[in-house]
C-alpha cells in the first residue's frame, strides 16, 4: 500500500488577498466563506498526515487591475500570466508576499512553491531582458542575484506570517534536464545561474523541480 502524503490544492487564478479576492467574490462575507471552505478541506487533509500545497508566483500586480499604477506597469508584464514581476522594488513585492502568507495560512495550508518568472527558454528565461531600468541599474544582468533576493524576500514574508508552512522555489528553467547535455550551448549559463542562485538563497529553502523530461 501506498499512503498519499501530499496534494496540491489550487486557489486557481483567485486572488491570493483578501480584499482582492472579496472584490472577486463580490463580498467580504464571501471572500470568508471561500476561505472557510479551503480551511475545511485542510483541516481534514492535516488530520490524516496529508500536505496541502499551493504554487505561487512571486509578482507584485496583475494587468488590467494595476495598470493605472505607474510602480507596478513600469515592470515587466508576462505575457501568458497577465503578471507584473520586479526584482527592485521591494516595497511593493513585500506587501504582496505578506498579504499572500496571511491568507494562505488563515486557509491552511502547509507548503507553498515560491515560483520566478516563467517561459522564454534558455534564450531569455523568465523574460528577464523585458525588465525594468529599476531592475537592470539595481542587478545588471545578475539574474541569479535577482532571483535569489525576490525568492528570499518572499520567504521572509512567510516565515513572519506563516510559519508553519514549509516553503520551497522554484526558479526557471523549471527543467533541469540540460544539466544531462553538457554540449548544449545553454549548459554553461543553466549551470552558472544554479550554482549562483543556490549559494545566496538560504540554506533552509530547497529548489525543486517541476517538470523533466528526462531522469
Amino acid at each position: 500500500r501506498h499512503k498519499l502524503n501530499l496534494t496540491w490544492l489550487q486557489l486557481a487564478g483567485v486572488p491570493a488577498r483578501l480584499d482582492a479576492l472579496a472584490q472577486n467574490l463580490g463580498s467580504e462575507e464571501k471572500a470568508r466563506l471561500y476561505l472557510a471552505t479551503l480551511r475545511r478541506v485542510t483541516d481534514y487533509a492535516r488530520a490524516r498526515g496529508i500536505a496541502v500545497c499551493e504554487m505561487l508566483t512571486c509578482h507584485l500586480g496583475v494587468s488590467p487591475d494595476d495598470d493605472a499604477s505607474p510602480d507596478v506597469a513600469r515592470c515587466l508584464l508576462h505575457r501568458a500570466s497577465r503578471k507584473y514581476f520586479c526584482w527592485s522594488n521591494d516595497v511593493l513585492n513585500r506587501r504582496r508576499a505578506e498579504q499572500t502568507a496571511r491568507l494562505l495560512a488563515g486557509a491552511g495550508y502547509t507548503m507553498a512553491v515560491l515560483q520566478s518568472p516563467d517561459g522564454g527558454g534558455l534564450s531569455d528565461p523568465g523574460g528577464w531582458s523585458a525588465r525594468c531600468q529599476a531592475c537592470k541599474a539595481r542587478w545588471g544582468d545578475d539574474r541569479a542575484a535577482a532571483d535569489a533576493h525576490l525568492l528570499s524576500l518572499w520567504a521572509e514574508a512567510f516565515r513572519k506570517h506563516a510559519p508553519g508552512i514549509t516553503l520551497a522555489a522554484l526558479p526557471y528553467p523549471a527543467d533541469p534536464s540540460i544539466l544531462l547535455q553538457h554540449d548544449h550551448p545553454g549548459y554553461v549559463p543553466a549551470v552558472g545561474y544554479w550554482d549562483a542562485l543556490h549559494k545566496r538563497l538560504p540554506p533552509d529553502l530547497a529548489i525543486c523541480v517541476r517538470e523533466s523530461a528526462r531522469p
